[in-house]
């Protein structure tokens, strides 16, 4: 451990013995599916048993900011040694025996529309792809328009509804999602690009029998491809051919002097030109904070525990670098995938509540009670450990907005959350993970996360590269590697990881989705007004003079709808019975439905009731409970 770098009151930070990641730990049972404890795995990592533990982590965070703050303002910016020298100011300080560098991107603005719109960072570098770009072999379009229609006819000749859709309205099917259809093109073309010239023989032939009109029936293949041609330059503009951009990525990461390197030496930090963080990367946070001892047995609990419960397998033809990436690094048996654990909203629900992902539902519906106490501990354990990182270098660089994170999990349903990774005495701040588990990362933005908000990863595993590269700052960090921590703006920044070698790389995304955001502000807020409107006691005393109100619980959220006090209707008083030697005219035989199966009820004799005055219409108020309401 790193002396010069301070625990809890200038102590280094308490490490137990054990963790939970021995493959000695467990035994096989006879069918080779199912494991075994021997021992239960305690939590390691950072302990908290004192309740003083929480402000020492608050008066910690303190400290570093105010620190950091004052080193950056009285720090003296100068134009770096490098073409960019017109865009990028930097300075370098100690800070708490850590040597920091932060540079100031000066045409950078967070606060416009579109912050990278004065600057020329990702032009430049853009400008030095013109040679790849003309050298680049792209497969024809017109045998990827081929491939395209041969696989719409493959779905017309397996589903007769669709042929005879498209005989009448000459629409291919499912044709409002031809992306799979143009990917998978695409990844056939470039694994086999000795089959392109016979691509292109018969997709002469086909064409030619269109145009000149031979038969006035043509068959299926060519009106398919009639139909791809006509609406080509519409579909065109939603494609994007994955392979070239990933080829493109990875000549700039691996080409010296394409983008400016940042060594691993210091913590490094970026800044707009309004001294807004855009990105804080500590290429040893695991080890600066918790010691070697700690990263060690986390990269081997990991490694158990995929070991274990292998990942989700992403399938999507536009993950075809992970194909690539298993060929280059053939140690990893084929364990390649994401577990996204947390709650969000599923995708096109946005109104509905929100839910536990998929990934954490399974642990315990398909692998057993065993297995999900396994995945808690190794939640309370290694993700613990590295959400409690995270979670104070947010606290030090950003606490407004961390408090905002923390309010949206505390107001989340808790039947959707996962149990908090923090000990009970810390807030969580983090509503999803995302255990990404050999994966090559191709270049995007985090679309779906809190927008201007703070992501924050960790890298743990046996790997050398899978730098992190930024084109819209013309940077690469080499300092993202195995045991290092980075926030940045991920909805703002395009990024994507450079090739690597090893037997295994994990990477933990921790983040809170907008459209969840935006949900709680919106329900909090209906709450708030429909409290104000409807008052709502959850506990009368004597004195208290409740509403008239009927009562519906929701077994599923824990609910309730009320409905306002409607206006007391007089009864009409009961009609004398009449006797069964006076026929009554005005009687009508009853139509209600039977009281009970065995006794019918005689015929109502009664006159009609009048009509009930009109009822204004109910107003409905949902308030959350922490447990049901009794009901009377």
């Amino acid at each position: 451990m790193n002396q010069d770098y301070p625990g809890l009151n200038g102590r280094p930070l308490p490490v137990p013995e054990t963790g939970i990641g021995h493959r000695s730990a467990c035994n096989t049972v006879s069918n080779g599916k199912r494991f075994q404890w021997r021992v239960k795995p305690q939590p390691f990592g950072v302990n908290f048993p004192e309740q003083t533990c929480v402000e020492d982590w608050k008066q910690l965070e303190q400290q570093q900011r105010d620190i950091l703050r004052n080193e950056i303002a009285h720090a003296t910016f100068r134009p770096i040694d490098h073409v960019d020298a017109d865009e990028v100011e930097a300075a370098e300080f100690w800070c708490r025996g850590a040597l920091f560098r932060c540079e100031r991107f000066l045409k950078v603005d967070q606060t416009a529309k579109d912050p990278f719109a004065a600057s020329q960072l990702e032009a430049r570098t853009e400008a030095k792809f013109l040679q790849f770009d003309e050298d680049y072999q792209h497969p024809p379009l017109e045998a990827v328009q081929l491939l395209m229609a041969r696989s719409y006819v493959r779905q017309l000749t397996k589903f007769s509804n669709a042929q005879e859709k498209f005989a009448k309205a000459n629409k291919l099917p499912h044709l409002r999602e031809p992306k799979n259809q143009y990917d998978e093109a695409l990844l056939h073309m470039y694994t086999n690009q000795q089959t392109w010239p016979n691509l292109m023989q018969e997709y002469n032939a086909v064409s030619r029998s269109i145009e000149t009109g031979k038969t006035p029936n043509p068959d299926l293949l060519a009106r398919c491809l009639n139909v791809i041609r006509d609406r080509w330059k519409f579909l065109k503009a939603k494609f994007i051919d994955h392979t070239f951009h990933n080829e493109r990525n990875e000549h700039l990461a691996t080409t010296p002097g394409l983008l400016r390197s940042i060594p691993d030496t210091y913590i490094y930090m970026a800044l707009d030109k309004n001294d807004r963080l855009l990105l804080h990367l500590d290429p040893s946070g695991i080890e600066r904070t918790f010691g070697k001892d700690v990263k060690t047995r986390m990269e081997r609990d990991t490694i158990f525990w995929f070991f274990l419960k292998p990942p989700q397998k992403n399938v999507n033809a536009r993950h075809a670098s992970a194909k690539k990436n298993m060929e280059r690094n053939k140690l990893m048996e084929n364990q390649c995938g994401t577990d996204h654990l947390g709650h969000w909203l599923q995708v096109g629900y946005s109104k509905s509540p929100p839910v536990e992902t998929k990934d954490a539902l399974d642990v315990g519906a398909r692998h057993g009670a065993r297995q999900k106490q396994n995945f808690l501990d190794y939640m309370e354990s290694t993700v613990g450990t590295i959400t409690r990182l995270l979670d104070y270098e947010f606290g030090y660089l950003e606490p407004e907005l961390r408090e905002q994170y923390r309010e949206v999990y505390r107001e989340s349903p808790k039947n959707a959350r996962l149990p908090p990774t923090n000990p009970p005495n810390h807030e969580e701040t983090y509503c999803l993970r995302a255990l990404i588990c050999n994966v090559p990362t191709d270049e995007h933005r985090d679309t779906r996360d809190w927008v201007g908000g703070l992501t924050g990863l960790v890298q743990l595993g046996d790997f050398t590269g899978a730098a992190m590269a930024l084109k819209q700052l013309g940077i690469l960090l080499h300092g993202y590697r195995s045991g290092s921590s980075l926030q940045f703006r991920g909805t703002i920044l395009k990024h994507f990881i450079a090739p690597w070698t090893g037997t295994c790389r994990y990477a933990f995304d921790h983040t809170t989705h907008e459209d969840l955001r935006q949900w709680v502000l919106k329900d909090k807020a209906a709450r708030l007004a429909g409290v104000e409107d409807q008052p709502f006691h959850n506990d009368f005393s004597a004195t208290d003079q409740p509403l008239q109100q009927s009562e519906e619980v929701d077994d599923s959220d824990h609910s309730i709808t009320l409905e306002a006090s409607k206006p007391a209707v007089p009864k009409p008083k009961p009609a004398k019975r009449k006797r069964d030697s006076e026929p009554d005219q005005s009687a009508q035989p009853s139509h209600q439905p039977a009281q009970s199966s065995t006794a019918q009820p005689p015929p109502s004799t009664a006159p009609s009731p009048p009509p009930a005055p009109p009822v204004a219409p109910a107003r409905r108020v949902r308030l959350k409970l922490t447990s049901k309401p009794p009901v009377e």
